[in-house]
């Protein structure tokens, strides 16, 4: 009765007991947990083969397994090959073999089959046997009874006139005679080792070790083994000696030995992956040996027969016992723990090494076998699995893995990573719409993330290499919008600038690209602005003139309206502070406000009496003040009728007559009399009144200019000015009148003439004017402040360090000095050195401005010898000579220019380390990367030196190395990579020089230019000595070395990684040392 036959019977039985008294479901229930538990308590050695074609017992002699499958030798059957549980082959006499009689079988490291046989050993390639028979030198018999293979794949053969040792094409005999009787027979039951190197030999007389030098023995007399005639022998890792003997089981240290299954024959023993020792006994079955205790498998667990001969353990931890009718297979469930371990190991260390293949038959492990599936090693199983289809670019497979490990292990310690390996695949093999998901799905579940800044600027790349620029421009705004703080912040407003100006124009993008010229100190985004960091910067000229333009400030807490210059004293009418005085040597500022009643105060005036006035604007009446400042008052007193009921735009006082003269909404005020429309004035709306040097008054009356000497006399204008927008008037020492208006600077001295932009102004609106007794004017905008001195309209703006653009009020002190009234307050220029230079040069720029934009470079390049009279200039005019030359594509000569600058001026401050850079990357755009690289080789150098911060030479170097690596050039990338590392040890590019020196080493290393992978992986090592990727490149050096068969060099890096290795490259290490150590002993 079969198993499934018994649970049918106890179902059947639970049927008619429980039906009606336990509910259908939970009936049910409790019939699957019975057959779950029945089937588990059933589980049993599953039999393989029981007999030959003829239907006659099989006697299992030999076991042994290679990548394909299961080797096994039948007593007077041959050997056979099974692939899982199926025979997938078969050799016999008829197929070449010596005999049929197999004793013994064993598979060497190179897939050869060693078989034993009672007429000889026999060797299988795949394709053909080779025959080795009994000879009087190397075999002295053809009865071969044992057969194993050593880790340094030596083949050990076992007779009953001693021990052979098959090391490639020399073969050497031991037996008792020439081993001093320490060989204590020559009859050889079994042979066993280690990776730690030492050959254990089994014999009907004792145990025997053979360390490559000298030979020891062990017996039941002296070492306590259960008995001296020793079936067989098995050496663990960790170097204990485990014993089948004819007397049962002993463990041996080479100093204790403890018995197991006492007096119980033993014919053979093996150890699993968890450790458990497995024992084939001659009567009593298979026993298990676990912590101690033993448990003993019969054929009532399945087993063909009772009467074992050989046992395994496989690759896989699965156990194959031979016995005299039959092949039998065990799956070990008990210790799942240590065998899922065994096996993640194994697999990890076939990964390591570089074979796929084998690493995933055993992570496969535990997803076929249901006693794996919950081993806590599965996440880092599917990870590895992950990993593995990554490196082959596997996009689905690696999509697949991804969502089991995510569904199953969402919080686990490696889920970042496999988001990010999906996504970065995707991206890579441009997959858009996938790694825009992963990439989503990384951002929505790690919102705070550190490197969520790294993931949108990716995003948002795919899009924009997609050609969707808006998705492109909207991720990049949502970065810096986010992380403000962003190292790219500046590039990527250069990015999205450049987008918008292919859609909207460049009025969109050249406003940014001014920005960033003038704002930002990196190279490649100075570089990417293009002519909008030269148009920025043409007038950094004026900096480094001697002397120069400097404004001494007179801060107020409220915007000018007015100010008067009185000795030392400045006198302001501020818009929210009222009426204040600045005792400029003092430097005290002292607020007049009693009595008014408001603060805005539109003019301030002190008369010849030293008497001040103050005109309030915003108002309709009581707009006129007096304060008897003479007299030290300082309360403000309103005049009366008849100012009080008009608004008063603007007076001053006539000392002879005592008379205040004031324009005003209502006419013009002389003393008391009125002049109005009804006495011959064009207008009653009177903005503006001054008395010329004659003491005719001059007035703005609406739209008119209008002369009062005893009657008025309206002077009708030419062109475009519109008298009703004259924002400010001034009649200079010449009597010249000029007008502030919207169309420009007007003045008129009996005939008009207008200054406007297209003179050099800054703007056509102009919000003050004045001149000064040599004739130099100054007019006063929103958007700065225009200076003519007679020849020249020179600019002021914030850019050139006008403290304000907002200018209010100018004026010309008796020294010629210039003072402007702003928002921020008034202020004072100071001038010095040569203003006629300083003119000139500004002309130059202004004509250069013009023909850069029209693309005449040439013609720009011959304005500059203009400048020649000032030999101070010279280094600049040859700096713009080569701006020029540069501008033209003339590549070399502006290198060569630039080059010229700083040798004939060490401390230049033209020829900048910015334009040798930009120099380069032109260098690059034209294809010519040697030359690039003597730039920035020559910029790191100097920037490193300096200590400026060397990102962009960083990242123009490796650019310039993969572009090298692009066209198959590996020479000149490693001196670029090995030069990074080691000149920056810093930089964010080292992980990505780290993989470009790998990569192109084991390029290096499979095609077998091992010198080459050597250089490669020890500058690696210099470069990068505790970067997580040294331990691995140490393992392919020493394996290098080794195959180089330069020993010393080989042992000194496995015994480096056997002590500090991570696992599994500790392990790997550890048994590579201890060949190569064996490899040293026997050279010496």
């Amino acid at each position: 009765m079969t198993e499934i036959d018994y649970l049918c019977v106890h179902v059947s039985f639970i049927l008619k007991q429980f039906r009606i008294l336990i509910p259908m479901k939970n009936f049910l229930m409790f019939v699957i947990s019975l057959f779950i538990i029945q089937t588990a308590a059933f589980a049993q050695w599953q039999k393989i083969l029981t007999t030959d074609k003829g239907g006659s017992s099989v006697h299992v002699m030999s076991i042994d397994f290679d990548d394909n499958g299961v080797w096994v030798g039948v007593h007077n059957g041959g050997v056979k090959q099974f692939t899982g549980i199926k025979e997938t082959a078969s050799f016999t006499k008829e197929s070449g073999l010596l005999s049929d009689k197999i004793r013994a079988i064993a598979v060497d490291k190179t897939g050869r089959k060693w078989i034993a046989t009672d007429n000889g050993l026999d060797m299988w390639d795949g394709k053909k046997f080779t025959h080795n028979q009994k000879n009087d030198i190397t075999l002295l018999t053809n009865d071969i009874t044992a057969l194993h293979v050593d880790d340094d794949n030596q083949v050990w053969v076992g007779t009953d006139k001693g021990l052979v040792r098959i090391n490639g094409d020399r073969w050497s005999v031991f037996d008792t005679k020439n081993t001093n009787k320490l060989l204590p027979s020559n009859s050889i039951r079994a042979i066993h080792s280690n990776w730690r190197g030492a050959i254990w030999v089994a014999t009907d007389e004792g145990l025997a070790q053979f360390n490559g030098k000298t030979w020891k023995n062990y017996n039941q007399k002296l070492n306590g083994l259960p008995s001296n005639d020793i079936h067989d022998v098995f050496v663990a890792s960790d170097g204990i000696v485990w014993v089948a003997t004819e007397k049962g089981v002993g463990k041996f240290d080479e100093k204790i030995c403890t018995q197991y299954l006492k007096d119980i024959p033993a014919s053979s023993i093996t150890m699993d992956l968890a450790g458990n020792v497995w024992v084939a006994s001659e009567e009593d079955g298979i026993y298990k040996i676990q912590d101690g205790k033993e448990k003993a498998f019969t054929v009532k667990d399945g087993l063909a027969s009772d009467e074992g001969l050989v046992i395994e353990c496989d690759p896989y931890g699965d156990i194959w016992a031979g016995t005299k009718t039959g092949l039998n297979q065990f799956t070990d469930k008990d210790d799942a723990v240590k065998i899922a371990s065994a096996l993640f190991q194994k697999a990890e260390e076939f990964r390591v090494l570089g074979d796929d293949v084998n690493a995933r038959k055993f992570y496969d492990l535990f997803f076929t076998r249901d006693y794996l599936k919950q081993a806590q090693e599965i996440p880092l199983v599917i990870f590895a699995l992950e990993q593995m289809s990554l490196k082959d670019e596997q996009l689905d497979k690696v999509k697949e893995l991804a969502k089991k490990f995510l569904a199953q292990f969402p919080t686990h310690g490696k889920a970042k990573q496999v988001i990010l390996d999906v996504a970065d695949l995707s991206a890579e093999l441009q997959k858009v719409n996938d790694a825009q998901m992963y990439y989503q799905q990384y951002l929505d579940t790690y919102p705070d993330d550190p490197v969520n800044p790294e993931i949108l600027w990716k995003m948002a790349s795919l899009f924009e290499k997609d050609g969707d620029s808006f998705g492109a421009a909207r991720l990049y705004q949502k970065l810096n919008n986010k992380y403000p703080d962003n190292s790219r912040y500046n590039e990527i407003r250069w990015i999205v600038a450049n987008m918008e100006e292919k859609q909207k124009g460049p009025e969109v993008s050249q406003p940014v690209y001014n920005d960033l010229a003038a704002a930002s100190d990196d190279y490649e985004i100075l570089y990417r602005v293009g002519d909008a960091y030269d148009m920025t910067h043409r007038e950094d000229i004026m900096k480094s003139l001697k002397g120069g333009i400097e404004w001494k400030n007179y801060a107020t807490a409220s915007p000018v309206n007015y100010f008067m210059i009185e000795g030392n004293n400045l006198w302001i009418g501020t818009q929210n502070n009222g009426a204040v005085k600045w005792d400029m040597t003092m430097n005290a500022l002292t607020s007049y406000t009693d009595g008014l009643s408001g603060q805005n105060v539109t003019q301030i005036y002190l008369d010849s009496d030293r008497d001040l006035w103050a005109i309030m604007g915003g108002l309709t009446k009581n707009t006129l003040y007096n304060m008897n400042y003479s007299r030290n008052k300082s309360k403000w007193i309103v005049m009366g009728s008849p100012f009080n009921t008009r608004a008063i735009r603007q007076m001053f006082y006539r000392p002879k007559t005592k008379s205040v003269v004031a324009a005003t909404d209502q006419g013009l005020l002389i003393g008391g009399k009125s002049f109005t429309s009804r006495n011959g004035m064009p207008s009653d709306n009177v903005k503006f009144v001054i008395d010329d040097s004659k003491g005719v008054l001059w007035l703005i009356a609406d739209k008119y200019l209008v002369q009062l000497d005893k009657e008025p006399k309206v002077i009708v204008n030419t062109g475009d000015i519109d008298f009703s927008e004259v924002r400010d008037f001034y009649i200079d020492a010449n009597d010249t009148k000029w007008l502030a208006t919207n169309k420009g600077v007007a003045a008129y001295d009996g005939a008009w003439r207008i200054y406007t932009t297209k003179d050099g102004l800054v703007t056509d609106v102009i919000q003050c004017v004045s001149v000064s007794k040599s004739g130099k004017v100054i007019a006063g905008t929103k958007s700065g402040m225009s200076f003519f001195n007679k020849t020249f309209w020179i600019n002021y703006t914030t850019a050139n360090g006008l403290p304000s653009n907002d200018v209010k009020v100018v004026k010309f002190s008796d020294d010629e000095s210039i003072w402007i009234g702003t928002d921020k307050g008034v202020h004072l220029r100071k001038s010095s050195g040569d203003g006629d230079r300083y003119l000139m040069v500004q002309s130059v720029l202004i004509q250069e401005e013009l023909l850069w934009k029209q693309k005449k470079f040439s013609e720009a390049r011959a304005l500059y010898p203009l400048l020649r009279t000032y030999s101070d200039l010279d280094e600049w005019i040859a700096f713009k000579k080569a701006v020029c030359l540069e501008k033209e594509g003339k590549i070399d000569e502006a290198q060569a220019a630039y080059l010229k600058i700083r040798m004939d001026n060490p401390v230049t401050v033209w020829a900048t380390d910015f334009y040798l850079y930009r120099i380069a990357r032109k260098y690059e755009a034209a294809n010519k990367p040697d030359k690039a690289m003597v730039i920035y080789n020559e910029l790191a150098e100097k920037m490193r030196t300096e200590m400026k911060n060397t990102y962009r030479i960083e990242e123009s170097l490796v650019r310039v190395a993969d572009t090298y690596l692009a066209n198959k050039n590996t020479e000149v990338p490693l001196g670029i990579y090995k030069q990074v590392a080691q000149t920056f040890p810093n930089s964010v590019l080292l992980p990505k020089v780290g993989d470009r020196m790998c990569s192109i080493g084991k390029d290096y290393e499979l095609k077998k230019e091992y010198d080459k992978a050597i250089a490669v992986y020890l500058d690696f090592l210099v470069a990068f000595a505790d970067d997580a990727r040294a331990p691995q490149v140490k393992l392919s050096l020493a394996q290098i070395y080794f195959e180089k068969n330069r020993i010393a060099d080989a042992e000194r890096f496995y015994l480096n990684l056997s002590m500090f290795a991570p696992e599994p490259i500790k392990s790997i290490s550890e048994r590579r040392l201890a060949k190569v150590q064996r490899m040293i002993k026997q050279v010496k």
